[in-house]
């Protein structure tokens, strides 16, 4: 009998142990899971940013270029009225 009560407090120390280093493979994964959230966490802050800052680049250079495009299209029709008022006093052109 004393032989059976060894055998069940055996078991029991070595499910104890057993379940104990489970426990504590499984703490391990969470904190190490936590860890990759809060880094991929901070590369999403750091990519929303970056592209928030493209955004704001890219909104100016569309301005600067609609600005230049304006300004383009303004001096090649002063040219196109140049070349007119050329052409008629030359009598060139139908």
């Amino acid at each position: 009998m004393i032989d059976k009560i060894r055998h069940l407090q055996l078991a029991v120390f070595s499910f104890a142990c057993l379940l104990s280093v489970g426990l504590l493979v499984i703490l391990t994964r969470l904190n190490n899971q936590s860890e990759e959230i809060r880094y991929l966490q901070e590369q999403v802050r750091e990519n929303r940013k970056s592209l928030l800052n493209n955004a704001e680049v890219d909104q100016r250079q569309e301005v600067i270029l609609n600005k230049l495009n304006m300004q383009y299209q303004q001096d090649e029709h002063k040219r196109a009225e140049i070349l007119k008022e050329t052409a008629e006093k030359n009598k060139v052109g139908g």
